[in-house]
């Protein structure tokens, strides 16, 4: 019969429609970072090491708050293991710091809102293998971050 549908099934449409729709909207709401109300910034870290073959060869570490305090030029730094206040910074604003951990292995911060670290020297490991980290370590949104920690990339 032409033109003959189920009511029950039209019933249902809009209200798929609006599920949908607030699926959407809160994935939308989830994948923006929300540190910045709180003066704070978020370094999101994957790692791609050459050995590590799944998916796309990289995994999510860590993600890191940093809350830069341009009167006092220092940092609190936030992860999800430790906080700990950062006093060796430069801080010009919350987009735009720089900071060096107290044994002077590295410099790292915010600049234009890119984060950035650059191992100087280390006890722990040699250059070699400092610059590998380094190599394999990446900073990315948090869009790509949570792709990768929910293994969907």
């Amino acid at each position: 019969m032409k033109g003959s549908t189920d009511p029950q099934l039209e019933n249902r449409h809009p209200f798929l429609k609006l599920c949908l729709c607030i699926i959407v909207v809160a994935l939308f709401f989830y994948v923006i970072d929300w540190s910045f109300i709180d003066g704070g910034i978020t370094a999101y870290e994957i790692t791609c090491p050459q050995d590590f073959k799944e998916k796309n060869g990289c995994y999510a570490l860590s993600k890191t708050t940093y809350y830069p305090n341009k009167t006092k030029q220092v940092v609190i730094r936030k992860s999800e293991y430790s906080i700990e206040t950062l006093k060796k910074c430069t801080v010009i604003n919350n987009e735009n710091w720089e900071c060096k951990w107290d044994d002077e292995s590295a410099v790292f911060g915010f600049n234009n809102g890119q984060f950035h670290n650059t191992v100087l020297a280390t006890k722990f490991f040699s250059w070699e293998e400092s610059l590998k980290i380094l190599r394999e370590t990446q900073y990315v949104p948090r869009f790509i971050w949570l792709l990768e920690r929910w293994d969907l990339i």
